[in-house]
């Protein structure tokens, strides 16, 4: 009896699929390029990387209440030298979006501003006023006609976007900003009408249009939303707008909230802006926290306190601080007010209000040893994180968690410990 050929069972599922079938030996499925924040401690919490910030390629959703400087976030995007285009999809009304563009100092000429009220198209009546949903196969292509106005939304104007990309083989770094989602109204409710559900059914649209598409491009979508209350008593009273297509769509979601703390002004800052505020000046500072809510790069839950200055932008080594001593990378000197950071600084202390001016003049020497100094951070974590592998129930997590925090884990302890009591008081 002849023995049964082998079967290429890669061959048979090509045969049957085409090109609608991934093969991940055959990409690469690595982010193409990162977008920075602006602010490197924000950068490191998304990406494990000081000058990496928002993933090229992908979905990111940038939430918070009012004020919390989302549309700033966001848009400073587009000012990163690698991008070639942003295109800006605005619901907020206002102006035609160049105040922003021009506070941060984008040039002009890589900007294009589309207004859109809803997720999906609309048209009015021109006698009667009456207003009815559209789908994009009835949108003409001149939009004011003798009957009706048609008004395109933010599903077929980012579709539209990609398709251009894609069709045209375009390859450019295009940043697409839908700003803000969470004010787009259902045509229902333009209509006047209660909602029942028309949003999340538009959102679900939207995303199911452009999710798997934007990865055929070189193109980064990023969109704002906002964040609403709710009075049920839970432990975080505040929602994203949207429901369950915003949680699921984004590869980083990133939560603006204000806090009133912060490491990167001292105590006569602080009094300073306060009294700023009482002023006709008023006071333009505010301290957030960004929260990494939703990631897909092994940072959800990570967080960052920083510094926005609404009359001149983020602050870009705000944070950093903080998070170098989180990380162990500084260390305290004993009981005092000093600091050392040995790869950077040897040791030399320093107080903390000297910091930032002193990582100012290291330039980008001293950024790369400080991502240095974290990347072994990271991997003394990992090694620690394996004792969680036999522990049997939260509790013993969780002493296992606070016994690392209590002992010395971090090889920059030991120069601290091994300062004579000599030695440390020659640094106060």
């Amino acid at each position: 009896m002849a023995k049964n050929k082998e079967i290429d069972i890669d061959a048979l599922i090509d045969e049957q699929f085409g090109d609608s079938v991934i093969n991940l030996s055959k990409i690469d499925g690595k982010v193409p390029y990162w977008l920075d924040t602006g602010v490197y401690s924000i950068n490191y919490q998304i990406s494990k990387n000081l000058r990496n910030g928002y993933p090229g390629g992908r979905v990111i959703q940038i939430a918070g209440l009012s004020g919390t400087g989302k549309s700033m976030f966001a848009s400073y995007a587009g000012k990163d030298p690698q991008v070639d285009k942003v295109f800006i999809i605005d619901s907020e009304g206002g102006g035609n979006g160049a105040e922003l563009v021009d506070f941060l100092g984008i040039a002009r000429e890589k900007i294009k501003i589309f207004k859109a009220k809803t997720l999906e198209n609309y048209r009015v009546n021109k006698s009667t006023m009456k207003i009815e949903r559209v789908a994009d196969k009835e949108v003409p292509a001149k939009l004011d006609t003798d009957t009706y106005i048609y008004y395109e939304g933010a599903t077929r104007i980012v579709k539209k976007i990609i398709d251009t990309l894609i069709y045209n083989s375009i390859k450019a770094k295009i940043l697409i900003i839908v700003d803000s989602i969470g004010n787009m109204k259902s045509v229902r409710e333009l209509e006047g009408t209660q909602d029942m559900g028309a949003k999340a059914v538009a959102l679900n649209s939207f995303f199911g249009s452009i999710v798997n598409d934007i990865e055929k491009t070189n193109a980064t979508l990023i969109f704002t939303n906002k964040m609403y209350q709710k009075l049920d008593g839970s432990f975080d009273p505040y929602v994203i707008s949207g429901g369950e297509s915003v949680i699921y769509n984004p590869s980083i979601t990133l939560r603006l909230a204000t806090t009133a703390e912060t490491d990167d002004m001292t105590d006569a800052e602080m009094k300073l802006e306060k009294e700023q505020r009482k002023s006709s000046l008023g006071a333009s500072i505010k301290t957030l926290k960004a929260i990494v809510s939703k990631s897909r790069f092994g940072t959800e839950g990570r967080n960052a306190q920083f510094i926005i200055d609404f009359s001149s932008g983020p602050f870009r080594y705000s944070g950093l601080f903080k998070l170098l001593v989180d990380f162990g990378v500084i260390q305290k000197v004993g009981a005092s007010a000093r600091y050392v950071l040995p790869e950077l600084f040897g040791d030399t202390s320093f107080f903390k209000k000297d910091f930032i001016q002193m990582m100012i003049d290291t330039g980008e020497e001293g950024i790369d040893k400080l991502q240095k100094a974290l990347e072994s951070s990271e991997e003394r974590m990992r090694e620690d994180r394996k004792k969680y592998q036999y522990s049997s129930d939260i509790e013993e997590v969780a002493e296992v968690y606070q016994q690392e925090h209590e002992e010395a884990v971090f090889d920059n302890q030991e120069l601290v410990n091994s300062m004579t009591q000599e030695e440390e008081d020659s640094v106060l």
